[in-house]
């Protein structure tokens, strides 16, 4: 056999063997070479995924910084932000808009606008901040109620404060409505009941009080007198306005109420010219007929027709005549 010979030659056989052992010593280091480069690129690619989490982590975390900024920096922002309009949005990662997408909406503060005088006695000194997070969930009539009462420099700081969202705990915001709703149950007195309590007195000594009350605490007379009613107010209702509560009014009263010189005289002429011809021609004629009354009917007639427009103002079927005036402060 030839190839049996070939082996038989130690010189043949001795290259045969280098060149196996050769072969064999490159496949090996071929091996180890490649499980070395797996080991490596194992490790180079959890290195990687290491730093990609921890770039993500430092991306996704909120610092939040309390920062007391002085009254006259806070009065700035606002300018600020309408001299740079085209400042970048803040950035909301996909976990924080899904997150929002599952709170719950918080329902509004359910607080009548006849208590907003009482919320303004409960609030209205807090920080304007927070002040703005209450007003954000009152009703609409509330709100409007509640505002009018600030001083137009809050005013601005609590619509400066509205402005900028903020985010709060729901857990927070349901407190904050739930104990308001309660504590707002719980106020005895205020402006409502100063109000009530001059509407349920006789129109002299309502004007007597009222006269006290300008005297002795300006700032409350000035916040109830828009909601209490005397005769001279009605000289700020329109003609057409006046004939609705003056068809309410029988004519014997409407001419004692206006027969005394404690009536002013644009007032009368207006009510004259608010009443149909015929009736002012029977009331110019009774107002001939009638002696100067005493003052204490002339009160007691005007506060009659002074009671209509109450009860007309409550039945919506009238607006209140100061509803749209500016007391001088």
């Amino acid at each position: 056999n030839p190839i049996m010979e070939l082996f038989k030659n130690s010189e043949f056989l001795s290259v045969v063997l280098k060149w196996a052992t050769i072969a064999i010593l490159i496949l090996i280091g071929l091996m180890l070479a490649t499980l070395f480069i797996l080991l490596a690129l194992r490790s180079f690619f959890g290195v990687l995924e290491n730093w990609v989490t921890a770039f993500a982590t430092l991306r996704n975390r909120r610092n939040e910084v309390k920062i007391d900024l002085p009254e006259w920096l806070k009065d700035m922002i606002p300018i600020l932000a309408r001299a740079w309009p085209d400042l970048p949005p803040p950035v909301i990662t996909e976990e924080e808009k899904k997150k929002k997408e599952l709170l719950p909406d918080i329902e509004a503060i359910v607080i009548p606008v006849s208590k907003a005088a009482d919320l303004f006695y409960l609030i209205g000194k807090e920080d304007p901040a927070h002040i703005a997070l209450v007003v954000a969930k009152l009703p609409e009539d509330t709100k409007s109620a509640f505002l009018s009462r600030l001083p137009l420099d809050r005013m601005g700081q609590v619509l400066a404060s509205l402005s900028n969202p903020q985010y709060v705990e729901p857990e927070v915001m349901q407190r904050l409505k739930d104990e308001l709703e309660k504590r707002i149950l719980g106020v005895v007195g205020g402006e409502e009941e100063t109000v009530r309590v001059l509407d349920a007195t006789s129109l002299s000594i309502r004007l007597k009080m009222l006269k006290t009350l300008e005297r002795q605490n300006a700032e409350l007379y000035r916040n109830i007198r828009k909601r209490v009613l005397v005769f001279e107010d009605l000289l700020y209702y329109t003609e057409q306005e006046l004939n609705v509560l003056l068809s309410k009014i029988p004519i014997q009263d409407l001419t004692i109420a206006i027969a005394d010189t404690l009536t002013p005289l644009n007032l009368k002429e207006k009510i004259m010219r608010s009443l149909p011809k015929r009736t002012a021609q029977t009331l110019n004629e009774l107002l001939s007929m009638t002696g100067k009354p005493p003052e204490d009917k002339v009160l007691s007639a005007q506060d009659k027709i002074l009671k209509a427009a109450q009860k007309l103002i409550a039945e919506s079927g009238l607006r209140h005549p100061l509803s749209e005036m500016s007391l001088p402060k």
